[in-house]
């Protein structure tokens, strides 16, 4: 069954309007449409549909290879899918200006094409693939994502176009009408309740999925562990690869997002939003600041799931550079995001010892919140802070965090615990109850990173030093086979940043066994994952053409050369015929079905014997006037292997192997016995 006439011009004019690619839908409506402008059709043998075929899956592989070269994400798909009608263009092209109503399904299929011989019925079925074709079409748009009315009333339309061409004449148009108007209402209304369903639940997921795997805290706000019981999850999973030009000898701190607003265990991001970067004229370096200070140089590897994400980049960074990302958005307090990045990213840093991404400190870098102005504003009382200089602050601070505290991702409750202190702290903890942080500081005395992190600039805001705080990766492992810091998803971590001197520096109190610890925890399989993960960065510099000779761009004038050979075989090999014009099947021996019959011996013996058949005369009347010539002629027998004979040469189903058999072993018995049955008369009756 075809689609109904201008119904493939109309879909490719709506996907091309649809896309933006309105000279390619043109293009394709005249290519649909144009067979209606002639009678004459393409006279394509099973080898050159098989070709035709081959055509539009080679530009459809080197297309992927192409888009693969620049680097895998959700955008790169749905942009490659909105121009799969032109790869597969020449099929549909071949299926409706070729001479057959359908193509045999076995182009599309190396096994079924491939078959040595099959039995009656077992033929692969033909197709005719101008409503696969329109699918196509209709799909491509949808990769637009056009979010418009227009798409699905088309889709509509075209439902209609269909249905009312093949419905039944005996039901009413009067009710059939109204039907198809309230069912595709109903399918309307019904797609607009799943998309917002569909939006909620992706919000829902993305969260989920990059708190959990991608290891990225949201730019605005991040939620702490902090006042939880149970234990921390760790990971050995590398989620970075740090080659650092000074050496292995000093951790490395990795910012990705700070926060200058604390609220019931949650760290906020205010007048901070992201604000859009514009790369240099290189389209891969990006400027943050005028270089200051003694030069240095990182260069970090990670990847990009979804070709987005956030980049961890230290304070003193002025420039990056070779990150090939269509945008970049930063905000002043330091977080950095991508997007239309490839799957895996390598990228330089340039940085200097006085120069700061970051604003200067305002209001809210001094801001306690009430909740907890009670425990810190004793923490500061006992530590003697109020009028001291920054820096006696500071040492104070960490002295005390490094001799009193210990690190620890055991997160337990306070309950049972005896209160340090006297009395007096008990009286103090019975006034009210007591938050995670006052219990952090004045009775477990031990936690995690999150816990100093937040103690910590909460002690120096009340102290009267601006303080922000900071999540990323401290970068602290070398790897002697990668020569480069790897970067664990437990090496997450956690600090203060101060302003001091006119300029951020990092402050971190967490004891600095905090390292050491997770690493005692890792899994005994950590290192032959690290040699898999080893080899899989090599595939993927492979993959996204990073330090590698051989990509996808290679490939492609070899494609073309293979596409261009492929269209000059097609072209020199087809014939054109007229609708009314009759094929001529060629009578020579071995270029026509059946060359091999074994019938052509019955002939070939009949000749020795003298019997030779007339110019205009017919095998039936031939074998008709043997018979009438000589009454011994065995001619059932004969009539029986020139059935099998024609059946060989015209009948598309062919012989089975058996039949085959049978009609050798049969004519082998009619040569042995046809010399004495008609010139020596002594056989009696038809062979057996």
């Amino acid at each position: 069954m075809k689609p109904p006439p201008l119904l493939l011009g109309a879909t490719a004019l709506f996907w091309g309007w649809q896309t933006g690619l309105i000279i390619p839908g043109i293009l394709v409506a005249i290519a649909m449409e144009g067979r209606f402008l002639s009678t004459s059709r393409l006279a394509f043998s099973l080898r050159e549909y098989r070709m035709i075929w081959n055509l539009s899956a080679l530009i459809a592989l080197a297309s992927f290879a192409f888009s693969l070269s620049e680097g895998i994400h959700t955008g790169m798909f749905l942009s490659l899918f909105q121009w799969v009608p032109l790869m597969f263009l020449p099929i549909a092209a071949a299926q409706v200006y070729g001479d057959r109503e359908k193509i045999d399904v076995a182009i599309f299929s190396f096994f079924m094409r491939n078959a040595k011989s099959r039995g009656p019925g077992d033929d692969p079925p033909a197709v005719n693939i101008e409503y696969p074709y329109l699918v196509l079409m209709i799909a491509s748009t949808s990769a637009a994502n056009v979010r418009s009315i227009w798409f699905y009333a088309f889709v509509g339309i075209c439902a209609f176009w269909i249905l009312w061409s093949i419905r039944p004449k005996s039901f009413p148009a009067h009710v059939w009408i109204p039907l198809f108007v309230f069912i595709l209402a109903s399918g309307y209304s019904g797609s607009v309740g799943l998309q917002r369903l569909q939006e909620k639940v992706e919000e829902n997921l993305i969260d989920l999925y990059t708190k959990m795997f991608l290891n990225q805290p949201d730019p605005f706000t991040t939620s702490t562990s902090i006042g939880e019981i149970g234990r921390l999850k760790d990971s050995g999973t590398i989620v970075y690869r740090v080659e650092n030009d000074k050496g292995y000898q000093t951790p490395t701190y990795l910012p990705i997002s700070s926060y200058n607003i604390f609220r019931l265990g949650s760290w906020y991001a205010m007048k901070a939003p992201l604000m859009g970067m514009f790369s240099e004229s290189s389209g891969l370096d990006w400027k943050f600041a005028e270089p200051t200070g003694n030069p240095s140089r990182l260069a970090v590897h990670t990847y990009l799931p979804s070709g987005e994400g956030l980049l961890a980049i230290p304070l003193q960074t002025h420039r990056l550079e070779r990150l090939p990302a269509n945008k970049m958005f930063a905000n002043r307090l330091g977080t950095v995001k991508v997007g239309g990045a490839p799957g895996y990213v390598k990228y330089i840093l340039r940085m200097g010892d006085s120069v700061s991404r970051i604003s200067p400190p305002d209001e809210n870098d001094l801001v306690t919140p009430k909740v907890e102005e009670r425990g810190i504003s004793l923490m500061v009382n006992q530590l003697e802070l109020k009028g001291k200089a920054p820096g006696e602050v500071l040492r104070i601070v960490d002295n005390h965090f490094q001799d009193n505290f210990t690190y620890s991702l055991d997160l337990k409750s306070a309950a049972g615990t005896k209160l340090p202190g006297g009395p007096a702290m008990a009286d103090f903890f019975r006034k009210g109850d007591t938050t995670a942080i006052e219990d952090f500081l004045f009775n477990t005395r031990s936690g995690h990173c999150e816990y100093f992190a937040t103690a910590t600039t909460l002690i120096l805001r009340q102290a009267g030093i601006p303080t922000r705080y900071f999540v990323g990766y401290l970068a602290h492992e070398h790897s002697f086979l990668e020569n480069a810091y790897i970067v664990r998803s437990r090496d997450a971590h956690a600090w203060p940043m101060v302003y001091v001197d006119g300029k951020w520096s990092i402050f971190d109190t967490t004891p600095g066994s905090w390292t050491d610890e997770d690493m005692e925890d890792g899994s005994f399989f950590e290192r032959p994952f690290d040699l898999l993960s080893f080899l899989y960065l090599q595939f993927s510099k492979w993959r996204w053409g990073e330090e590698s000779a051989l990509n996808a761009k290679n490939l492609a004038p070899i494609l073309m050369l293979l596409i261009l050979f492929l269209v000059y075989r097609i072209i020199s090999s087809t014939k054109v015929r007229r609708e009314d014009e009759q094929v001529v099947v060629p009578e020579q021996a071995g270029t026509i079905p059946g060359d091999s019959s074994a019938y052509y011996l019955v002939e070939k013996r009949l000749n020795e014997l003298g019997f030779n058949r007339g110019e205009w005369e017919t095998q039936a009347e031939f074998i008709s006037r043997l018979k009438s010539e000589q009454p011994l002629f065995p001619k059932e027998d004969t009539l029986a292997l020139l059935d099998m004979h024609y059946r060989l040469r015209f009948d598309p189903k062919g012989l089975t192997d058996l039949e085959l058999d049978a009609m050798m072993d049969k004519t082998m018995k009619w040569i042995l016995k046809s010399e004495s049955m008609i010139l020596e008369g002594s056989g009696k009756g038809e062979m057996e």
